[in-house]
């Protein structure tokens, strides 16, 4: 696989009559410089064109031929930096040596002609890097009507386009360092090799945009970087890191380590604990982890010696022991409350039956029986008994089950209470007037029914 990197930048502009809206830019060409030495490296083995200050049609015809001459398997990544300006419809076009705003879409390059072009050659994998003000327009290729063309430049892997900021934003430079903020953190996280994050010895695109997006953010929040993929389909490897892998690096520890025991007794019993962190991938790392992993790159790097590293380790150790058993204190003290309250509510509940019971129970006949004479003393209570056995049924069941429900006695209770009641009142009632052994009969049935229904 060959890779191939067109770096367009642009810093003049001549046309004197668009200096308010176009001026000079002072990063463009140290941008170009700096990533195209870091690309051109070992680390990254590109082929690099470097175009700066060329007019808008030397620099398509330009990019048409690097294009033609990638191969399908080949990875081929665009870098933009200058000004970006947006036409009246949104569109972002790059500006270049012969911009003229007032003719802007003839003088700049539209960022769908650049989609169209790299639609037309082999290569399955394509990187676009834009550092340019409004760059986040780019993406509307990705969401809208350029769709489809760029869907011709994911056949395998995708297409990963990232800017340096969104649509609504501009994008800052620094006179003083010479280069963009922007293309300053992308030249670091491959220069260093720190945005290697999960220390396999290769950097990606997903990994260096993480890198960058961090970084910017973090040194002007006003500006942040953005990220499109089309058909990601697996990772896509833009550098060496310059690293070891985790896996090489975990073995330069482990001799460094046995080599360090015979001078401190201290470093067997870290010995175990450090090579299992030093073989886990990053990702898996908790916090405490990654902070004795970093001591341990300091130590294989020998910014930390022998004494202080063993010190620093063992401090993050009472750290995390100490942390562990508060931990441990707050879940103790949390399951003792628990306990309590729950010991308090069963308190409460045995308490208000134990207290209640007697009182209900004496409110349920009262009521049973203050309907039952109330019936009884009406002139026509001779034919009134079935509807006094009826309503008095009726209101000790309510209250009955009423309290039953709210848990203060049991439903079991209620119906013993109730049919005893109900026994004793009804054969009172019965031995006190004459009536008809029919009806009276059709009382007890109700009085059954209602007693066996609770």
């Amino acid at each position: 696989m060959k890779k191939y990197a067109i770096l367009i930048g642009n810093s003049r502009f001549p046309d004197e009559s668009d200096k308010s809206k176009l001026p000079d830019l002072a990063c463009p060409e140290k941008d170009v410089d700096g990533l195209s030495t870091v690309l051109a490296s070992e680390r990254g083995e590109f082929d690099v064109l470097s175009l700066k200050n060329q007019p808008s049609y030397q620099i398509l015809r330009e990019l048409q031929r690097k294009v033609k001459q990638a191969e399908a398997d080949d990875l081929l990544l665009l870098y933009y930096s200058g000004h970006g300006k947006p036409n009246k419809s949104g569109l972002l076009h790059l500006t270049t040596l012969d911009t003229v705003i007032a003719e802007l879409e003839t003088s700049a390059i539209p960022i769908n002609r650049v989609y169209d072009i790299l639609g037309t050659g082999k290569a399955r994998k394509v990187v676009i890097l834009l550092d340019c003000c409004y760059s986040g327009a780019a993406g509307q290729g990705f969401k809208g009507a350029v769709d489809d063309q760029l869907q011709q430049l994911n056949n395998a892997r995708g297409t990963y386009l990232v800017t340096s900021s969104t649509e609504l934003q501009v994008s800052h430079e620094s006179a003083a360092e010479g280069l963009s903020l922007f293309t300053k953190h992308l030249i670091a996280g491959l220069e260093t090799g720190e945005a290697d994050k999960d220390g396999d010895g290769w950097v990606s695109m997903n990994e260096l945009y993480d890198y960058v997006q961090g970084k910017v953010v973090a040194e002007n929040p006003a500006q942040q970087p953005t990220k499109h993929v089309k058909e990601e389909r697996g990772g896509l490897w833009i550098a060496k890191s310059g690293r070891d892998s985790r896996k090489e690096r975990a073995e330069k520890i482990r001799l460094l380590l046995l080599e360090l025991e015979k001078q401190d007794e201290g470093v067997a019993e870290i010995k175990m604990e450090a090579m299992s962190i030093a073989r886990l991938p990053i990702s898996q790392l908790l916090e405490a982890q990654r902070q004795k992993d970093e001591l341990l790159s300091e130590l294989l790097t020998q910014k930390l010696t022998l004494i202080s590293f063993v010190r620093k380790w063992d401090r993050l150790k009472s750290k995390v022991e100490s942390t562990k058993k508060t931990a441990q204190e707050i879940r103790k003290r949390e399951r003792l409350e628990q306990e309590r309250l729950e010991n308090l509510q069963f308190a409460t509940t045995d308490s208000l039956e134990k207290t209640n019971t007697p009182v209900l129970l004496w409110l349920a006949v009262s009521v049973y029986a203050l309907v039952t004479l109330t019936l009884l003393s009406s002139p026509s209570s001779d034919e009134n008994f079935g509807g006094t056995l009826f309503l008095g049924v009726l209101s000790i069941s309510a209250v009955g089950s009423f309290f039953a429900h709210l848990g203060k006695i049991k439903s079991s209770t209620v119906c013993i209470i109730g049919g005893v009641v109900q026994y004793i009142t009804s054969f009172f009632i019965y031995n006190s007037h004459s009536f008809d052994k029919d009806y009276t009969n059709s009382g007890f049935s109700v009085m059954g029914l209602f007693t066996v229904g609770k």
